[in-house]
């Protein structure tokens, strides 16, 4: 009974400390981020935002699902539509990293003062290279996923 008891402990405890592992890493590789053109625009004056996911080199994604749409109150908003989602090559703090733009929303406020822009919320799984290797010696790659959601962005609009 003993025996199965540290068994069943050594198990769980390797999976969390992998599992803290896994979202270390990814918090470390996948960034969200809203971008917006201007944030002290006039009244009636039209900004866009532009959605990022940026992931790092050694970082696969094998896909994202939007669990919650940004909300624009006082603005009037109109999406973007992308043709396609194209990599490309950026910067994210100072490092390199590949990013893909995929969603764009152009905004025109329709009153002044301090307005938020609330987040966007996604689900996102990256595909992490483990210490397994496949049959060819490569890494095989573990998915991992993790709810991700740009911060709170505020527009401070004059007359």
């Amino acid at each position: 009974m003993f025996s199965k008891f540290i068994a069943f402990f050594l198990v769980t405890l390797s999976s969390s400390v992998f599992q803290t592992e896994a979202d270390d890493k990814f918090l470390e590789s996948v960034h969200l981020v809203a971008e917006v053109s201007n944030t002290n625009p006039k009244k009636g004056e039209a900004i866009t935002v532009v959605y990022k996911l940026y992931v790092s080199h050694d970082v696969g994604i094998s896909g994202w699902e939007e669990l919650k749409e940004p909300t624009y109150a006082k603005f009037d908003s109109e999406n973007i539509e992308l043709e396609t989602v194209k990599v490309e090559k950026g910067n994210y703090k100072g490092k390199p990293y590949r990013y893909v733009i995929f969603r764009k929303t152009n905004l025109i406020p329709t009153d002044i003062g301090s307005l938020q822009i609330e987040p966007l919320q996604l689900k996102v799984t990256a595909d992490f290279p483990s210490k397994e290797k496949n049959v060819f010696g490569m890494p095989e790659l573990k998915p991992h996923t993790k709810t991700l959601q740009t911060n709170t962005i505020t527009v401070n609009v004059k007359s």
